[in-house]
């Protein structure tokens, strides 16, 4: 495979390509399952091969995925081509080059991070009702956790990168790889609270 790194994103229309929920599932299935065609992908995902192969180019176009070098037609698998994203720079400031761009991809950006959120809402929320049925090494597997903190800026980017650098020891784990492993929904929620809630 070929190595993957983190793209910085300053194109508000680049990452508006990612809020869409049929994307945000292709980049996950091929984040655990890739390379996959897309009629593979469609099937996992429950969508329609054309409805697949659409959404792969879109998110071709925009740099998130790639065909793997060496198979063409409609039989080629595509791959991440990136390891994940921001549109913060380390120091925290918004990628935007253009200044006026940064207030839309500010927007776009909190868009986008409130699908995921959801997304991680409902799978936890699935798991909470669904975890008395389980049995097995996954009784008491999973986890919800929140704890409050009183943290300096630099301290909340500090978190989030050793955060960052501990899930990045496991993007090469599939779920292919071990029978006995599953899709696991990791969401890491760092934000300061609004003071209008205190």
């Amino acid at each position: 495979m070929a190595s993957r790194s983190r793209s910085l994103i300053g194109d508000p229309v680049r990452l508006r390509a990612l809020a869409h929920p049929i994307r945000l599932d292709l980049l996950e299935r091929l984040a655990t399952d890739g390379p996959l065609t897309a009629t593979e992908a469609g099937a996992r995902i429950g969508q329609s091969s054309g409805s697949t192969s659409f959404h792969l180019r879109q998110l071709e176009r925009y740099g998130f995925v790639e065909a793997v070098p060496g198979v063409s037609g409609r039989q080629k698998p595509w791959r991440l081509a990136v390891r994940g994203f921001s549109w913060f720079r380390d120091d925290g400031t918004l990628a935007a080059d253009v200044e006026e761009e940064a207030s839309e991809l500010a927007r776009t950006g909190a868009a986008v991070s409130t699908m995921v959120l959801q997304r991680a809402v409902d799978d936890a929320g699935a798991w909470l009702e669904a975890a008395a049925d389980e049995e097995g090494p996954w009784v008491g597997a999973g986890e919800v956790t929140s704890r409050v903190r009183a943290l300096r800026p630099e301290q909340l980017r500090d978190l989030a990168s050793e955060v960052s650098a501990v899930l990045d020891r496991y993007d090469d784990v599939a779920e292919g790889d071990d029978p006995a492993a599953r899709r696991v929904r990791i969401a890491f929620v760092s934000v300061p609270i609004s003071e209008k809630r205190v």
